[in-house]
């Protein structure tokens, strides 16, 4: 038997909680923030489900004397934004899956991960960097008579995406600037201004993740593919959200053609130079034109991608984690050939959170977005900014 302590920032992974808890292994669980302890609207998460402890320090100080005196110790982070405490915890000497500074990074540093994909000679889509959410509408508001550019260059469809988590539908797509400038006008009101935000080229194609646990020198197991629909509502005309429906599977082949386009083998030295801590890293890119076009990195569990595969395609996860937490290379450990479904279910006004999220607050301001009205109505009053 095991001893798993897990560390959530939201609580997504109570599955795979309640799932190490049945199959016999001593779980605990601490929910809490960067700064701080758990958010109201997520505090209670687990409970009665398995032992939580809400103190960061009593955390550490349990791991580590188990750790030191027991041992069969895996800490499990299960998401992302907590790469301190993780590298605090794998700093004690205790072995740790998922979570880490580079993590956090990785995911939230757009820039960073685009830089590290395009060193590595991977197709990526055209891309710009703004420093504030005005600097970006004022943007679009100026070429808006020409469309909406990127490095000068007009494209249809565009992105956007932020540094940091703006809410549940904060991805957006917009292929006209009066759209684009609305949403953008939504998201100021309710956040921070000084945001690093990037407008990103559209490429219409198939999305495709792949995924493939790295033990802190090297990859090992076979590659995880996930294909996934974001946008909710039948024929996806509700927004985007992290995930709406997925489908998971394991790659028979050793080196699958999309490890292959992603120049996956290249990442291993990055990583080595990075110090890479154990855990899943997963790209989403689109397919097109022969192409694997990186969109971003999720170095971490995927909501819902792992909460589908983690019970239907391991067969002991447990022992999976154990693996990959101790630096292991040999892939002794069965996983299932079959392919896997999942779908979300959400309680309406889903997707919708309350913009400070540490309330508990109705849906009343939160904007539902349908057909651009004119430029004046969506800049009126602002001049553009």
């Amino acid at each position: 038997m095991s001893k798993f302590f897990v560390v959530s920032a939201f609580g997504c992974g109570v599955g795979v909680w309640r799932l190490l808890d049945v199959e016999g292994h001593d779980v605990t669980v601490h929910i809490g923030q960067k700064s701080g302890g758990p958010l109201l609207s997520h505090r209670y998460v687990g409970d009665g489900i398995v032992d939580k402890i809400d103190s960061w320090i009593k955390l550490c100080d349990e791991a580590r004397s188990f750790h030191e005196n027991v041992g069969d110790t895996v800490v499990l982070f299960d998401s992302s934004g907590l790469g301190e405490k993780a590298d605090e915890m794998r700093d004690m000497g205790i072995p740790v899956v998922g979570g880490g500074r580079f993590c956090d990074r990785l995911e939230k540093e757009r820039d960073f991960a685009m830089t590290m994909m395009k060193r590595n000679g991977c197709d990526i889509p055209d891309y710009q960097i703004f420093p504030s959410l005005t600097e970006t509408i004022n943007h679009v508001f100026q070429h808006r008579k020409k469309g909406i550019l990127i490095n000068g260059k007009v494209h249809e469809k565009v992105y956007f995406k932020a540094n940091a988590y703006l809410g549940a539908d904060a991805t957006r797509s917009a292929d006209n600037p009066e759209d684009l400038i609305r949403f953008l006008r939504h998201i100021r009101r309710h956040c921070a201004d000084k945001r690093i935000n990037m407008l990103q080229e559209s490429i219409d194609g198939p999305a495709v993740s792949t995924a493939r646990w790295w033990n802190g020198t090297d990859w090992v197991g076979p590659y995880e593919g996930t294909l996934e629909r974001k946008k909710t509502f039948a024929e996806e005309i509700g927004p985007s959200t992290g995930c709406s429906i997925n489908a998971v599977w394991f790659y028979p082949e050793e080196t699958p053609l999309i490890a292959k386009a992603l120049k996956w083998d290249g990442l291993t030295e990055f990583f080595r130079a990075y110090d890479a801590p154990p855990g899943l890293y997963d790209i989403n890119a689109v397919l097109k034109d022969g192409k694997a076009w990186f969109l971003e990195w999720t170095p971490r569990f995927g909501w819902d991608s792992e909460g589908t595969s983690i019970p239907l395609l391991y067969q002991s996860f447990p022992d999976w984690l154990n693996y990959i937490a101790h630096g292991k290379k040999s892939n002794k450990l069965g996983l299932s050939n079959k392919l896997a479904y999942g779908i979300r279910l959400g309680v309406p006004p889903y997707p919708w959170e309350d913009s400070k999220r540490d309330q508990l607050g109705s849906a009343v301001g939160i904007g539902i977005w349908g057909p651009p009205t004119s430029l004046g109505e969506a800049i009126s009053k602002t001049n553009g900014r």
